[in-house]
């Protein structure tokens, strides 16, 4: 099974792409705080992709600075820069939900 359930802060504003044509892409990055073992607050951030409808209503209802959580799964895919090829892991939007502070 691979299902992640995320919350935080929405870092910068999100933004919508059509990729190939008609495809809505949108990419957002998430600010999740969490506490460790030893009690210290770590600030982590996730880069968010949504597609199609749900990338549509993502680009028309979130804004920087909003908290949301997410409902989706990990991807992956190879990002290649200066010759070197590395792997990166995201996370795949199937739903959002706005929250209040």
């Amino acid at each position: 099974m691979n299902k992640v359930f995320i919350s935080g802060m929405i870092m910068g504003n999100p933004e919508l792409r059509m990729e190939q044509g008609e495809n809505a892409h949108l990419v957002l990055n998430l600010s999740v705080r969490h506490k460790t073992k030893d009690g210290e607050i770590r600030k982590e951030i996730y880069r968010v992709s949504a597609w199609h409808n749900t990338a549509k209503w993502g680009a028309e209802n979130l804004a920087g600075g909003q908290i949301v959580a997410v409902q989706g799964y990990l991807t992956q895919r190879s990002i290649r820069a200066d010759g070197m090829t590395a792997v990166a892991t995201e996370i795949a939007v199937e739903e959002f939900f706005p929250m209040n502070r």
